[in-house]
């Protein structure tokens, strides 16, 4: 296994699922054969408030879960920018969703991928699963986790509920589609 380290922070309000990403990305990572940390933190109110956790997925030691600078931002609000952009280091990756996020060039020393989640989730019939469009566009422009691996961790984190898990995947392949389609690959 080569020498692998990845962490983001993934944020939204409560109900958009940003700890759920969260939890399947970890899992994921683990399925890998990768060491993952998963930290949750939301608000009392949970639907509506400030949800978000970070991840580190690692072929070494989890020192900790906690980050101070991040080299990925996963935002699924303005609120969420707002708050984590600063902790993205110099040339890191921000990925939101320009469904809800307006982009006005905060800072020009990190990439910045828009991915209009919340219109792909409503296009293809499954307007709760924008957060698995998120993941599928991360993982698809990241391309650190085999997409079987993230299928096999919604299959566990929505054991029983085979319609939803459906759902979930057909999002997440909804993500990774959007990014062959933006690196003009097309499937």
């Amino acid at each position: 296994m080569k020498n692998f380290y990845m962490n983001v922070i993934i944020s939204g309000f409560g109900g958009q699922g940003a700890l759920i990403i969260g939890d399947i990305l970890a899992c994921a990572g683990m399925l890998s054969g990768y060491n993952s940390s998963f930290y949750p933190s939301y608000g009392v109110e949970m639907r509506g408030g400030t949800a978000n956790c970070m991840v580190v997925i690692t072929s070494g030691e989890v020192y900790s879960p906690v980050m101070g600078k991040v080299d990925n931002l996963i935002a699924l609000n303005q609120e969420s920018v707002d708050a984590f952009l600063k902790r993205v280091k110099e040339k890191g990756a921000v990925f939101i969703n320009s469904s809800l996020v307006r982009w006005n060039g905060q800072r020009e020393d990190v990439e910045v991928f828009e991915i209009p989640a919340n219109s792909i989730a409503e296009k293809i019939g499954v307007p709760k699963a924008a957060n698995m469009v998120v993941l599928g566009a991360f993982l698809g422009i990241k391309n650190v986790i085999p997409p079987e691996k993230v299928e096999t961790a919604m299959n566990i984190y929505f054991s029983g509920r085979e319609d939803i898990v459906k759902a979930n995947v057909r999002a997440f392949k909804e993500g990774l589609e959007w990014v062959s389609r933006l690196k003009g690959e097309g499937r």
